[in-house]
């Protein structure tokens, strides 16, 4: 062994340490320059576990204020009494409502697609050659030209979560009840004396909601988790029917997703591991389908599909559960002290989307300069379940057989590749 390159080696290391002994000195004056740059804690602690010591270390280092899981008057003074701001992040205590009501379901996917985007780019399809946007009254959606059957409306392909992520309905109740409702009508062509003989039996259309597996032969793409067929007397009679010119609600409540495979953090990011020919089916490319029969006495209309869990549908309809979280946000509003509510840490589902909007507005309600935040983990695209664009690092990856997505507009594929190490 070579001494002096040892001797080298160990005078580097002391230098090294020198210069992190030196790094620990006060330095919160370099953020003097950014001033525009918060920056905010994620201690991943319970506030009542961080003493007084941290906390001026948090300010002495330039920390602005950070995520509080346990926020209580007690511990909100302390914080605040050494010049820190908050987080409230309320996952540890009784009234959690915030992140509660923001781990809910409500989407509501209209048959004419995505209308101005304003909400992003995700939408249902439908096919032009059998139907067309209509506009009716204060209703615009899909209506059928055609005596040709065929698939009128699919898509949209998106992700949804088999369980909550952070606070179920109870802690033994853990997986997603998901309710599919369809607003469909129907319109007779040709007066009612004129119409086929047992007409009252025939097939309008199919309701479906199905799994998609892209990377299989076309004809085994689709799994079934739910269909049913619907006739012209479901239209016209009870329990669902209304009559002619009627818009109907069909509804499959309270189903789970758990038949289909659970996917990894890893796998939503876009980074998807299968073996050759493997016919799985999980939850990333979900469908919700209206397969039209081709009758030429009726036209099909389709207004919507909306999906909802209990916990949205509260928050969409009862007034009780807008004064729950009001109620919880008032007790932190002052934006003094207060940065910000956090609602669920990294929604996965576009089903998430929508309750944010909806528990942002409630906390402006208490107060407009108050908003609701969460986090977004590096790779979440939002499309598809793919990856940020432009990113892929294989360098992690063993040898095998990966799936990846393209999309660009107007497109969407997926392919395999093999990956050679």
């Amino acid at each position: 062994m070579d001494i002096r390159a040892t001797g080298t080696r160990l005078i580097i290391l002391s230098i090294v340490f020198i210069l992190q002994n030196i790094n620990i000195n006060p330095q919160s004056h370099y953020l003097d320059k950014y001033s525009g740059i918060p920056i905010i804690a994620h201690t991943n602690l319970k506030a009542s576990q961080i003493s007084n010591d941290n906390l001026d270390m948090m300010k002495e280092l330039g920390v602005m204020g950070f995520y509080a899981t346990d926020i209580n008057q007690q511990t909100f003074n302390r914080i605040i009494d050494r010049g820190l701001k908050v987080f409230p992040y309320q996952i540890e205590t009784v009234d959690h409502w915030v992140v509660y009501y923001t781990d809910a379901v409500y989407t509501k996917w209209e048959a004419e697609g995505k209308g101005n985007g304003g909400n992003g780019d995700m939408e249902l399809k439908y096919n032009p050659s059998i139907g067309t946007i209509f506009t009716e009254e204060n209703v615009k959606g899909i209506k059928t030209t055609s005596s040709n059957p065929s698939k009128l409306i699919y898509g949209p392909w998106y992700y949804q979560a088999i369980k909550y992520k952070q606070l179920p309905l109870s802690s033994s109740d853990t997986l997603i009840q998901y309710t599919a409702a369809y607003r469909l009508k129907i319109k007779n062509k040709s007066p009612i004396n004129n119409l086929p003989q047992g007409y009252l039996d025939s097939v309008v259309c199919k309701i479906e909601i199905v799994a998609t597996n892209p990377t299989l032969p076309e004809e085994q793409q689709e799994h079934t988790v739910y269909q049913r067929t619907l006739k012209v007397s479901d239209f016209l009679n009870s329990p669902d029917g209304k009559g002619w010119d009627q818009w109907c609600l069909f509804t499959k409540e309270n189903y789970t997703l758990n038949s289909l495979m659970e996917l990894t953090e890893i796998q939503l990011k876009g980074i998807y591991y299968i073996e050759e020919n493997q016919a799985t089916y999980d939850t990333k490319w979900m469908q919700y389908k209206v397969e039209w029969a081709g009758r030429s006495f009726v036209d099909l209309f389709v207004d919507y599909i909306e999906l909802s869990d209990e916990k949205g549908r509260d928050l969409k309809n009862d007034p009780n559960t807008a004064d729950l979280i009001k109620y919880q946000v008032i007790q932190y509003s002052d934006t003094t002290n207060v940065l910000g509510w956090f609602g669920l840490n990294e929604p996965t589902s576009i089903d998430n989307y929508e309750p944010f909007r909806i528990v942002d507005s409630l906390i402006q309600s208490v107060n407009p300069n108050l908003r609701l935040f969460t986090t977004y983990a590096t790779g979440w695209g939002g499309i598809y379940g793919m990856p940020y664009p432009g990113s892929f690092d294989a360098s992690q990856l063993s040898s095998g057989v990966y799936i990846y997505n393209i999309q660009t507009d107007g497109y969407f594929a997926s392919q395999k590749m093999i990956l050679m190490k």
